[in-house]
């Protein structure tokens, strides 16, 4: 009756350390002992790095139309494939494990492992798929604003965009923080100094914890000071 059981099946423990199933199952623990990471660095980072999120100032229409650059290809690259900019780094990274984990043993299982290269090509296409679908969906619940583990100050010094005119009451600039997460933040000009135009390259120079706002000056600005 074992004879029964698939050919690509594991009968022992000792069967699950030939290549064929290391090559998915490691895959799969690193997804596990991220996801576990990531749930620490979320429960000590809540209070003072994020609150939550960063200010949205429109909210649902803001993140329609990353979601529109994104696909016209403001910064298209082969990650944009899996839905980079669209969900947190660290959730795009343990989709694409757990699905290749998943789809490669199931492939183990229906084909053998003698099959082995086709199984791989398989997880390949549809790990690679399912966490750009994921990715899509994940962005729709969760802001892309969002970041596990890059706390507020630490983007000051990044560069950015104005996605609406900066005062010193209101504005809001988009940039991508060191984890690839693209981000809205709520900015404003220093005081006293002049509106910062839609479309207008920044940096981010300071953060008021107090407000959770952003204070940005305007690339040029600064290029001109240092050459002076």
């Amino acid at each position: 009756m074992g004879s029964n059981s698939p050919e690509g099946g594991p009968q022992n423990m000792a069967d699950l350390l030939k290549w064929q199933w290391v090559v998915f199952l490691v895959p799969l623990a690193l997804a596990v002992l991220l996801a576990l990471a990531t749930a620490v660095s979320v429960g000590g980072d809540h209070g003072e790095s994020e609150g939550g999120h960063d200010h949205d100032l429109d909210g649902d229409q803001d993140h329609d139309a990353a979601d529109h650059e994104a696909e016209a290809g403001g910064h298209s690259s082969p990650l944009s494939v899996l839905g980079v900019g669209q969900a947190p780094l660290s959730v795009i990274l343990i989709c694409l494990l757990v699905y290749w984990a998943v789809i490669g043993s199931l492939g183990n299982l229906a084909l053998g492992v003698h099959s082995i290269g086709l199984t791989i090509g398989l997880a390949l296409v549809g790990s690679l798929l399912a966490t750009s679908g994921t990715a899509r969906l994940v962005g729709r619940f969760l802001p892309t604003s969002q970041s596990f583990s890059v706390k507020r100050h630490e983007l000051i010094g990044r560069e950015g965009t104005a996605i609406h005119p900066i005062t010193e009451s209101s504005g809001t600039v988009r940039l991508y923080d060191s984890l690839g997460t693209l981000r809205q933040l709520d900015s404003r000009t220093m005081p006293g100094g002049a509106v910062i135009p839609q479309d207008t390259k920044v940096i981010v120079i300071d953060y008021d914890r107090a407000r959770q706002v952003f204070t940005v000056q305007k690339w040029d600005d600064l290029v001109r000071i240092k050459e002076d």
